[in-house]
């Protein structure tokens, strides 16, 4: 159960990370994916 719990909190960074990056990509602000990009 809390092992569980602890690969969960590993994990969701790096999923709202790759949600972010996926929304930027496919938002209409490319100001802000390329804001993103030189930050990267």
């Amino acid at each position: 159960m809390w092992s569980l719990l602890g690969i969960g909190l590993n994990i969701l960074p790096w999923v709202i990370a790759a949600a972010l990056l996926a929304w930027i990509r496919t938002s209409s602000f490319p100001g802000a994916a390329g804001a993103v990009m030189a930050l990267g």
